[in-house]
Formats: C-alpha cells, structure tokens, sequence
C-alpha cells in the first residue's frame, strides 16, 4: 500500500470518528492535535473498531447480513494480532458504510 492510500484511509477512518483531519510539514494531524495513524495506533484503532461494532444499536440502516458478515470478518482479522489486517478490513467496513448512507 503506498503512503497516499494509507493518508486517504486514515482520513477516512478519522471522519467517521467525526475528527477534522489538518494537513502539516510532517503529516496529517486530528484536529485535536494526534497523528492521524490508525494504521500504527492500537489504540485509536481500538475505538474506531468499537464505534464500528455499535452502529448495529445505533443505526437501524446498517442492520443487515451485510453488516454482520463485516462484523465478523473484523472480529477474525483481530484474531491474528496483527494490526495491518485489522486496519484493512475496518477501512473495507467504513467504505461500505459510506456507501450504504449516501442512499
């Protein structure tokens, strides 16, 4: 994956965690002042994974097998510890989010 496609998806990822991403000499930055680095962050992926894991409760327009078909496929990749994998597979699930509420 080339470092442009890891910026686009780490923007992605913070613009459904409703951060403004900034853009500085060194990289791109949340607004609060954080790396944009889901990619590297166990930590912040850790949320964005759990805000993903409650748009079921939250909302009715995701509920579907689609939805849990990416749910569990997220909880596998987690399995192997590994967090390329687990980064990947929550950028295809934002996607399709996106994709579902633009209709």
């Amino acid at each position: 994956m080339t470092k442009d496609q890891i910026r686009k998806n780490n923007i992605l990822i913070a613009s459904f965690m409703e951060w403004k991403t900034e853009a500085s000499g060194h990289g791109w930055y949340l607004s609060a002042g954080y790396d944009a680095d889901y990619h590297k962050n166990w930590n912040m992926l850790m949320e964005a994974c759990a805000k993903w894991d409650n748009l079921y409760i939250k909302d009715k327009q995701v509920q579907s097998i689609r939805y849990t078909q990416l749910c569990d496929k997220l909880g596998e990749v987690l399995t192997l510890y590994r967090i390329e994998p687990v980064w990947e597979q929550l950028v295809k699930c934002i996607k399709w989010f996106n994709k579902i509420k633009k209709k």
